[in-house]
């Protein structure tokens, strides 16, 4: 029977596997199959289902304070004190909650006050307006809407180089530090170094951290690793661990300098069961080596998250379907359907890591 939910990304009268339960990085379904999370939930569950102190914090501050907006006038102390963390771990000036890493990309867009949008191919920024039509998506051919936005794509330096010529007052860069979701790519560096010269001649760069945020290339955030300042970071699904939808939009002192009036918002912005969460996952990923597992069998792997490409986009959902099978859950590159991708959980034991290499070998 089709579900009576409405499934992402799906037919409207699919059939799903209904989830029961979930323990460490294993999902136990209503018909009793178990499956081992190579994806991590959706990119955003790196330490699992069954960490015990996110839980209780969340328990302790719904008990203490279960809501509060920041409409009118007054916010949470918990909100206050997450924030006043994630921009110092960050370096940011402000930081506005969101909802969700989407929700973040809309809100940083409205923020940059530009017209221009320059976003990379394959990549994936979000699933409302504007932050899907700063993805490499035709919205017009999803939705039927048509784009609020110019957007310029750019694949490698030299078609960044040529789009920013003479944009820099009118654009902004909007750039995940190593794709995700459209096939786990990572950039040459001299991109970087582009984007600094860009920034300097007054371009907005945004650092889209939605998925590699909180740890996944071994770094708490890519930017430290990369080495890079950017104007705004958007943060979103592991800021949780998964446990309460959450995003967040950060931002320098010199975006910070253009706002007078802050004219957007959101009802469960700075959600105080949400900032508890955010807060206890910062606490439990610093007690915690990030050095990922890594496996020869990927086409490519950055930190906990890699990618197997295939010939076809049938050879690739037939291969997932596969590892399905055995247990395992792949997902497709949303932007290229002919790879499959995982997000290994930082907790992965090493038997099951090699119970992945192995299924791996014997589905490919």
């Amino acid at each position: 029977m089709a579900t009576k939910e409405i499934l992402s990304f799906s037919k409207i009268y699919s059939e799903a596997e209904q989830v029961i339960s979930a323990k460490y990085y294993e999902l136990l379904t209503k018909d009793g199959r178990v499956y081992k999370d190579t994806m991590s939930g959706l990119w955003n569950v790196p330490l699992g289902y069954s960490n015990e102190n996110i839980k209780q914090s969340m328990m302790s501050q719904l008990v203490k304070l279960p809501y509060a907006s920041n409409f009118s006038g007054y916010h949470s102390e918990i909100a206050e004190k997450y924030a006043n963390e994630i921009c110092k771990r960050t370096k940011m000036s402000r930081v506005y909650f969101t909802n969700s890493g989407s929700a973040a990309v809309e809100t940083a867009i409205k923020l940059t006050g530009k017209e221009i949008a320059v976003c990379g191919k394959h990549s994936y920024h979000g699933s409302t307006i504007l932050s899907a039509n700063a993805s490499d998506q035709d919205i017009n051919k999803f939705w039927g809407i048509q784009n609020p936005m110019s957007v310029h794509k750019f694949e490698n330096v030299d078609d960044l180089v040529s789009i920013c010529k003479g944009l820099y007052d009118m654009s902004f860069v909007i750039i995940e530090p190593v794709i995700g979701a459209g096939g786990v790519y990572d950039w040459e560096p001299e991109i970087f170094t582009v984007l600094k010269e860009y920034q300097q001649k007054g371009g907005v760069v945004i650092f889209d951290e939605t998925v590699t945020g909180f740890g996944k290339l071994g770094s708490m955030f890519a930017f430290e690793k990369l080495n890079f300042e950017p104007d705004m970071i958007v943060l979103g699904k592991g800021i949780t661990n998964g446990y309460f939808p959450m995003g967040a939009c950060l931002i320098n002192e010199r975006i910070e300098k253009n706002i007078k009036m802050f004219n957007h918002g959101f009802t469960y912005s700075g959600h105080p069961v949400g900032c508890a969460a955010a807060l206890q996952t910062l606490k439990e990923l610093d007690k915690i080596e990030l050095n990922h597992k890594q496996t020869d069998l990927a086409t490519r792997q950055f930190g906990c998250m890699g990618a197997i490409d295939f010939e076809t986009p049938k050879q690739s959902l037939t291969f997932i379907k596969k590892m399905r099978e055995q247990g395992f859950i792949l997902e497709d590159g949303s932007e290229n359907v002919s790879t499959a991708v995982f997000c290994l959980p930082y907790i992965i034991s090493d038997d099951d890591f090699d119970l992945f290499e192995k299924a791996i070998k014997e589905c490919i």
